[in-house]
């Protein structure tokens, strides 16, 4: 359950942070998971689909296809639950909807839409694969 500190968090700044949300076990999975996902975009040196590579430029250059980017550098993976079944399972192994949203948002009528997986290669190694990062989260959107 989500406690009155956390409502009022999110109410002013949009965001929650969930202290110890995934074990130990289930960091090393995502990893796992993570580097499936790296694997099918390994060659790849352009955005495509869901998929946005890292481009030399930086911020989201690389997001439409049509600029060059690192090969195979991962930077974010959009609607993570339709390429990954870690990640289409996660939201219901967690309880999210049941446990976080509802109780955060005080309602009933919502439901899990997305998930998005942030990677940002450290700007030190582009070349790392995304097995470097500076931050890593990952974004849930709800809706009715």
């Amino acid at each position: 359950m989500i406690s009155e500190d956390q409502k009022r968090a999110f109410a002013e700044y949009g965001f929650l942070v969930l202290e110890d949300f995934l074990t130990g076990d289930e960091v090393r999975e995502s990893a796992l998971a993570c580097d499936e996902l790296g694997r099918q975009a390994a060659d790849w040196e352009f955005s495509k689909e869901d998929f946005n590579l890292e481009a030399p430029v930086g911020r989201v250059q690389g997001q439409d296809g049509k600029r060059r980017s690192y090969t195979g550098v991962i930077r974010a993976v959009h609607y993570i639950e339709q390429h990954s079944p870690w990640f289409a399972e996660l939201p219901h192994r967690k309880r999210l909807e049941e446990d976080v949203i509802q109780s955060l948002l005080d309602t009933q009528s919502t439901h899990y839409l997305s998930g998005i997986h942030w990677n940002k290669p450290a700007a030190s190694d582009p070349d790392s694969r995304g097995t470097k990062t500076s931050a890593m989260s990952m974004k849930t959107r709800f809706g009715n």
